[in-house]
């Protein structure tokens, strides 16, 4: 190795330090120019395309770091980073293990599985991992940081709050200690300082996926409605996936009691009527929430600039379909005109599906809402062309069934898996 690519590879440790990832990637390449045959530089460059959200290209460059020299845990490292930013969680965990088999006393390699494992909901695996990490070096600032959002995510904000605070005043550049800050201050409810604490970490590292949708959250809990959605959705992630299910089966189940209980007792209803009501409205409520505050998100500057575009695509599709949905109830109840009503149902029912299916990250839940989406068009279309009905029963199954299954997913993905 020349001294002229040691010169750039310190160049680029340099301004990695500083976030300059731009520049870092240049004097990384220019050195793979002199010396293409360089693990480290390969490795270093990953990690830059990575923070530059370049998944393919930061895979290709640990790979090929790897294959130059595979005894050398660092790029395993890399790798394993690299995959996680790509959501390829499970992947990064095998190879994060493998580099930890290498070199099992690195506090950073015990720390980035902890990321992998909150990342899978493995939330006690995470918290002890990181146990592990300061124990080889109780000053990991990153390991400190982490474990503040994880018992954030378990509930324990005080102490969580604590070490998020410690983390941002011994490593104020930190995006890593803003964004523990701003979950712990998220789940604690404190909607306008965990969006300060969000701000400042995409404005340390743009690129930050954690601290963009943290920024999002932060924004829609200004929402009153949604703060108590989002506390009630924090409770039950909180929930094993079995526990989760006893809930949601239990309140179908209590539900129908109270509607063959009003039927034989009528006197009850100034009772049971109200709870039916709130039941209702609940389920209503978690059904559109999601789509209509991405929708008024479109009026925040802050909220415009930290939306991905699927998600400005929520916000468009919600307008679309409530105004096409509304313009239609009132032409078939006002104007007389009833074909119209097949369809103000089908933009309901359409709302779900559609806007679940351009935020889904998995083919699955994609495939799933497009396959609903078209037996809802299609039952609805053929109401509309027969004038009978009962045919929009089908669109009513179809999304109940769609419901049963997201609900499915949604536990599986985000209840805790230890």
């Amino acid at each position: 190795m020349t001294d002229s690519v040691s010169l750039h590879i310190a160049r680029a440790q340099m301004l990695l330090q500083s976030d300059r990832i731009d520049e870092a990637a240049k004097e990384l390449r220019t050195a793979l120019t002199d010396s293409p045959e360089h693990p480290y530089a390969h490795s270093l460059l990953a990690h830059c395309l990575s923070r530059q959200l370049k998944h393919e290209g930061a895979i290709r460059e640990a790979k090929t770091a790897i294959t130059l020299d595979p005894g050398e845990a660092i790029h395993y490292y890399f790798l394993a980073e690299a995959l996680l930013r790509a959501k390829r969680a499970d992947d990064a965990k095998k190879v994060i293990e493998h580099a930890i088999s290498l070199d099992p006393d690195d506090a950073d390699y015990y720390y980035l599985r902890a990321a992998i494992e909150l990342e899978k909901n493995e939330r006690r695996g995470a918290r002890d991992t990181l146990m592990r990490a300061l124990e080889i070096d109780p000053e990991h600032e990153n390991s400190l940081a982490l474990l503040a959002r994880v018992q954030a995510v378990m509930g324990d904000t005080r102490n969580a709050e604590q070490l998020a605070a410690i983390a941002v005043r011994n490593r104020p550049e930190s995006s890593d200690a803003h964004i523990a800050r701003g979950y712990t201050l998220l789940y604690a409810g404190r909607a306008k300082e965990s969006f300060e604490a969000f701000r400042e970490a995409l404005r340390l590292d743009p690129n930050n996926e954690a601290a963009r949708s943290g920024l999002i959250e932060a924004l829609k809990i200004h929402n009153i409605f949604y703060r108590l959605l989002f506390q009630l959705f924090v409770a039950m992630s909180r929930l094993s996936a079995q526990y989760q299910w006893v809930l949601i089966v239990g309140l179908i189940v209590g539900y129908n009691v109270l509607r063959n209980l009003l039927k034989q007792m009528p006197g009850l209803a100034p009772v049971i009527v109200p709870l039916l009501i709130l039941y209702l409205l609940f389920c209503f409520v978690t059904w559109v929430a999601n789509p209509i505050i991405y929708t008024t998100l479109w009026l925040s500057r802050w909220g415009r600039l930290a939306m991905t575009l699927r998600e400005k695509m929520v916000g468009v599709i919600t307008v679309l379909l409530g105004t096409g949905g509304i313009a239609c109830f009132v032409g078939g109840f006002l104007a007389g005109h009833e074909f119209l009503i097949p369809i103000a149902f089908g933009c309901l029912f359409l709302l779900l599906p559609l806007t679940r299916g351009v935020q889904a990250d998995n083919t699955s839940e994609v495939v799933l809402s497009a396959m609903i989406s078209v037996l809802i068009v299609t039952f609805v279309t053929i109401c509309v062309v027969t004038a009978k009905p009962e045919i929009l029963t089908f669109a009513s199954l179809s999304f109940m069934a769609y419901l049963f299954l997201v609900n499915f997913i949604a536990i599986r993905s985000t209840a805790p898996q230890d």
